[in-house]
């Protein structure tokens, strides 16, 4: 095994210190989006299970025309909310951000492990 200089070690002490930065920043944002999915994802449930129960036991209640125009009105709530977590590519970007922040983790062990193996 080959020894390294002082310098090396040093920019490679410096990597590892950014590896944990970024991890530590991806970390941060996959929390971020992690919330912002909630704040979709569990009017979609409720929305989703309310029209579906009212769909189903409203028919006693009430006249079936109304009952359709809940159920649509409900749908394209659940269908407006979709499509924007959709364009905002949420579920995505979790998956990014959770990746990236293992990577740089994982990085920074590597490097950290290394680096003591060879002094």
């Amino acid at each position: 095994m080959e020894t390294w200089n002082d310098e090396i070690i040093k920019i490679l002490n410096n990597v590892r210190v950014n590896s944990l930065n970024l991890s530590e920043y991806h970390r941060r944002n996959y929390f971020s989006y992690r919330e912002l999915s909630e704040w979709f994802d569990v009017p979609i449930i409720k929305t989703s299970t309310l029209a579906g129960s009212f769909s189903v036991g409203a028919s006693f209640y009430m006249d079936q025309p109304t009952i359709s125009v809940v159920s649509c009105a409900a749908s394209m709530f659940i269908t407006l909310l979709s499509s924007i977590k959709l364009y905002l590519n949420i579920s995505d970007n979790l998956q990014s951000e959770s990746d990236m922040a293992r990577k740089f983790y994982v990085l920074s062990l590597e490097i950290y492990v290394y680096n003591n193996k060879s002094t």
